[in-house]
């Protein structure tokens, strides 16, 4: 592997490198022990995509990998009183964080060596091809547990991948999958041995196989019809009409709440 460089703002949050003789990019992330997604490091992710862009462009055959630095975490999730806090985080650093994954002219794949939870979960569930690791780390949706609502588009990154009863036990009872329960349900295509990196060396070799398919530079173009209610899910729009519904929701309870009027 040989290292690339970039910004000193992306390289806070994120490293890059390359295989030496083909265009299979591996992304690490560290923000952190768990990998909170932050504005700074959803947009080195970005950044790093970008970059990655420029140097294999639409019609070159490569892959993308991103995995977790620590051995615990791949992603703890979002910082909840960042996102709500940070002007423009939900359309120009996470939403399209998840999006550029969804419509990535490569093959992207995600090698959840540790704990995948809730935002986390989400990111994991934009890739292709999802590897796991056998013995350690939950994927989980945890937002049933603390009482926060899930978005249209969050709630699809997840709901094209599973189960309908699968869904339910994610979404209404929070249950966290080990790496056997994961391949079950859909979250992942294989659950690895994680000894000497045997997640990202599973991921590696699935790249191996399908970056040849980005060739034709039809990949992202189908990825994109595949994906299209995922991404059309994923806009503000979708967050202000659901987050309507909520408070009308939330207006109807305290309505019948109250005395009743004689």
């Amino acid at each position: 592997m040989e290292d690339v460089k970039l910004s000193a703002a992306a390289a806070e949050f994120v490293s890059l490198s390359k295989t030496t003789q083909e265009e299979i990019y591996v992304l690490r992330m560290h923000n952190g022990e768990d990998n909170r997604l932050t504005t700074g490091l959803c947009q080195a992710v970005l950044t790093a995509m970008d970059l990655i862009e420029r140097r294999c462009p639409v019609g070159t055959a490569g892959a993308l990998i991103v995995t977790g630095a620590h051995p615990k975490f791949f992603s703890n999730g979002l910082d909840l009183n960042h996102a709500f806090e940070t002007p423009g985080f939900w359309d120009k650093s996470f939403y399209a964080m998840l999006r550029r994954v969804l419509s990535f002219h490569l093959p992207c794949l995600a090698a959840i060596n540790g704990h995948a939870f809730a935002g986390g979960a989400m990111f994991a569930m934009c890739f292709d091809y999802r590897f796991s690791n056998s013995r350690r780390g939950y994927i989980c949706l945890n937002e049933i547990d603390f009482g926060a609502p899930l978005q249209p588009g969050m709630l699809a990154c997840v709901q094209s991948r599973l189960t309908p009863s699968a869904l339910r036990k994610c979404v209404l009872e929070g249950h966290r999958f080990t790496g056997p329960e994961q391949l079950e349900a859909g979250f992942v295509e294989a659950t690895v041995d994680p000894s000497e990196e045997g997640v990202l060396k599973a991921a590696m070799v699935q790249a191996r196989k399908v970056m040849s398919k980005a060739a034709s530079g039809a990949f992202g173009k189908l990825k994109i019809g595949i994906n299209v209610d995922i991404l059309d899910k994923l806009t503000i729009a979708a967050k202000d009409a659901m987050d309507q519904r909520l408070d009308d929701y939330d207006a109807e309870r305290l309505a019948m709440r109250s005395p009743a009027k004689l």
